[in-house]
């Protein structure tokens, strides 16, 4: 089957990225001709002409202020004013300084901003049609939501079957209260052949949101390359609590830490490593995080940067448990890596966690709303190794049995043959 795989290229690695990649080399690995073609650093959101509304759309985008620290949207700006947002930009300041441009400057701003990413994207659309006519896969796959623009042309000038691949980090938390935003995307989705949502929660939730039926969209969780983690042959004996994701203010770290310092009060040697993805816009925020746990406290806090990500099996070896803190926006696939490792979670009983943990049983959900939940669960893995243990067990089988690569290979090929004899 010659597939065409069209990915959001984020630039940065995150688990769309890993999701793409395991597909992709899985699907070779059985005998498919896959190509992976991405768009590189564009902006999310295609305006619609009244400059006026388009700036808090804009300033919705939750990576707008990578945009200014990297001076991708900055150079129609003074040079004094760049260069303070470079050097000083987060992205509240991004929201303040854009709004409050004087009227004629943000017009002009917005105009050469809509002009250049549409301009991209029409590039990028005219590209990936002739380049599917010419190639003329069997399948296209579209990653990412923001190609869902490409559904129309794709039925029109191809016989390819066009599928989404619906991220696991699209959730309420993360799209733009725009409804006409919504219905637009809505209407492209209707077009698609089939999409995949990445769980039962995500299913519901897009049936809902952009108003699709339940038998156009097939649950397929997403699915690691497990050759790349092993069981581990013990805990370490000391505690130690971790999380690994974006290091932001939103990642709901300060209850992190609040958690541990708790935990600390009846394990005194307990460590807290703390590792992701850090911009350097937030190690103010780090710093002010490792401060609020007190002089002495903050020496058992551990940071570790933007690791490799063989560094990374190795930093999620060394817990001994991973959780996943209160007010966290995004799923986190790294749950689904730490239970490869026989590592138990600590996870939000909500969305798509809550369906993880039921499948495997790799770890304790907990009451987000209610820090002494999450107290409670942390303590109980570290006060009952024995039990740890057998949670840990659980998760390596429960990956085994529903979140490998094979398995996300398996449910995609699944659906899309069916389509295809369907056709005829």
């Amino acid at each position: 089957m010659k597939i065409l795989l069209l990915s959001q290229g984020t630039g940065y690695p995150n688990d769309t990225t890993f999701r793409d990649t395991a597909l992709m080399s899985s699907l070779q690995r059985i005998g498919h001709d896959v190509r992976l073609w991405s768009l590189q650093d564009t902006l999310i959101y295609e305006g619609d002409g009244d400059e006026e509304q388009m700036v808090p759309r804009m300033l919705d985008a939750r990576d707008l202020y990578f945009r200014f620290r990297y001076g991708a949207l900055t150079r129609w700006l003074p040079l004094r004013l760049q260069r303070k947002m470079a050097r000083e930009v987060t992205l509240p300041r991004a929201r303040h300084w854009l709004t409050n441009l004087p009227h004629g400057q943000r017009l002009c701003f917005l105009r050469e901003l809509l002009r250049g990413y549409r301009g991209c994207f029409r590039s990028f659309f005219k590209e990936a049609v002739a380049l599917i006519g010419k190639e003329t896969p069997d399948v296209v796959a579209l990653s990412s939501l923001w190609y869902t623009g490409l559904i129309e042309p794709l039925k029109l000038h191809t016989q390819s079957l066009v599928v989404v691949l619906l991220p696991a980090t699209l959730n309420p938390e993360t799209l733009p209260a725009d409804k006409r935003l919504l219905l637009n995307i809505g209407h492209h989705l209707r077009r698609a052949d089939t999409i995949f949502a990445a769980s039962e929660f995500h299913k519901r939730w897009a049936c809902q949101t952009f108003e699709l039926t339940e038998e156009t969209v097939h649950v397929m969780y997403d699915g690691i390359l497990l050759n790349y983690y092993r069981p581990r042959l013990m805990a370490p004996a000391n505690g130690r609590i971790g999380y690994y994701g974006e290091i932001t203010p939103q990642a709901g770290l300060k209850k992190l830490v609040e958690c541990w310092l708790r935990v600390r009060e009846h394990f005194p040697d307990c460590e807290l490593h703390i590792g992701g993805i850090l911009h350097g816009t937030h190690r103010q925020f780090l710093s002010e995080l490792a401060k609020s746990a007190g002089a002495k406290q903050q020496k058992s806090i551990y940071v570790f940067p933007n690791l490799p990500f063989s560094e990374k099996r190795s930093f999620l070896n060394n817990l001994s448990l991973l959780a996943i803190p209160p007010g966290s926006e995004l799923f986190n696939n790294v749950i689904l890596e730490a239970m490869a490792l026989q590592v138990p979670v600590v996870v939000p009983d909500r969305g798509m966690y809550a369906e993880i943990l039921h499948l495997t049983q790799g770890g304790i959900l907990y009451n987000d709303e209610d820090l002494n939940s999450m107290v409670d669960a942390t303590l109980n893995i570290l006060q009952d190794t024995d039990w740890a243990e057998t949670k840990g067990t659980n998760g390596r089988k429960g990956v085994v049995d529903f979140f490998t690569s094979e398995q996300m290979v398996g449910r995609f090929l699944q659906v899309v043959r069916q389509h295809l004899v369907q056709r005829g």
